[in-house]
């Protein structure tokens, strides 16, 4: 998959509220840092 693909499925299963999706998109160990919530692991 592209990081293309991956950031469109990422849009996509937030709108949808598919959280479970939007996690798999990450690695166990995967990081979010956001402009808003800060770092989350």
């Amino acid at each position: 998959m592209t990081k293309e693909e991956v950031a469109q499925n990422y849009l996509s299963f937030l709108e949808k509220n598919e959280v479970d999706k939007v996690v798999s998109l990450f690695a166990s160990d995967g990081i979010v840092e956001s402009p808003l919530c800060g770092t989350i692991s």
